[in-house]
C-alpha cells in the first residue's frame, strides 16, 4: 500500500520527470481501469493497493509496515480481476510459442 496522494506519489517516484499533475493523475486512472492498483480510503485518507507489488519486487530489508492493509473484499476482488489482463504482452505470448 501506499499514499494515494498522486502529487506526493510523482514526488516519490517521478521526482524529476516533467510529467505535469493532470498527466500523472490520468495515468494512475489508467491503471485503475486496467485493475493494476486500486485506490481505498482508511480514516479519510487515500491510499493505492498495487496486488502484484510483492511478484515483481524484492525488498531485503522490509521495514514495519505504516499504511493500513486494504479491505479484504478489495483484495478479493484484485485477485479475481487480475486474471482478466495477462501479465505478458500478446507479443511476448507469441514469442514463447515459437
Amino acid at each position: 500500500m501506499v499514499k494515494g496522494n498522486p502529487k506526493w506519489l510523482k514526488s516519490m517516484i517521478m521526482p524529476y520527470n516533467n510529467l505535469d499533475e493532470n498527466e500523472f493523475e490520468d495515468a494512475l486512472g489508467e491503471l485503475m481501469e486496467l485493475n493494476r492498483i486500486f485506490k481505498f480510503t482508511h480514516n479519510n485518507e487515500s491510499y493505492f493497493y498495487i496486488p502484484k507489488f510483492n511478484v515483481y519486487q524484492r525488498i531485503d530489508k522490509p521495514s514495519i509496515q505504516r499504511n493500513p492493509a486494504p479491505p479484504e473484499q478489495l483484495v478479493k476482488h484484485s485477485e479475481n480481476t487480475q486474471r482478466i489482463i495477462p501479465d505478458e504482452t500478446e507479443t511476448e505470448v507469441k514469442q514463447k510459442q515459437k
